[in-house]
């Protein structure tokens, strides 16, 4: 008789084993006997215990994957996505281009999920300054013009207080694009931004 092991079928146990372990007729003379019954008890729990740790296992692999983040970058709820290039440096990004999205922008967001960052479209030039209540993580920004040449660069701060610093640009803007700290150290003066449609 044989055993899955969960390795691969080997023997563990002999077939003349099983009927003296069935009717209890193992007397003294049947050591070996009932040493290959230990082993063979011993093989099994050995069997099961590796069948239950191997699909255990299993089902943690399987939510985990089901947890991963594919090529597909993950939706920001209320959020739609578009590709922006900042000089040859292509960003998939959320589109904040109404003042409820705008106003919400990253705050409570610990995890962009596959995206690069967030694009603020505003409909005429703005000088209005953005502040970092209730944002989780150190973001860079960067503001370009109605005609997507370069304005100004930050580096914004998380804040959980009430009064938080505002981050100004240093002239009008019509976009500002927010990025995880240190992912728009490639941004300079001579920068220029083109967004998809």
């Amino acid at each position: 008789m044989a055993f899955r092991t969960g390795i691969g079928l080997r023997p563990v146990c002999g077939a003349s084993v099983f009927p003296l372990l069935a009717t209890g007729h193992i007397g003294p003379r049947l050591f070996s006997t009932k040493r290959r019954i230990a082993v063979c008890l011993r093989s099994l729990w050995v069997a099961v215990a590796f069948r239950v740790m191997t699909t255990r296992l299993l089902v943690l692999m399987l939510i985990i994957a089901a947890g991963c983040t594919s090529a597909e970058p993950l939706m920001l709820p209320g959020f739609d996505t578009t590709t922006i290039s900042i000089d040859d440096r292509e960003m998939v990004v959320a589109v904040a281009d109404t003042p409820k999205t705008r106003s919400q922008g990253l705050m409570g967001v610990t995890e962009l999920g596959g995206l690069d960052g967030m694009l603020f479209v505003f409909e005429a030039d703005s000088e209005s300054g953005f502040w970092m209540r209730d944002t989780l993580i150190p973001l860079d920004i960067a503001f370009f013009a109605f005609d997507r040449i370069f304005v100004d660069k930050l580096t914004m701060v998380p804040c959980t207080t009430d009064d938080c610093p505002f981050y100004n640009a240093t002239g009008p803007y019509r976009y500002a694009i927010e990025a995880p700290e240190g992912d728009l150290g490639f941004v300079t003066e001579a920068s220029t931004l083109r967004i998809d449609s």
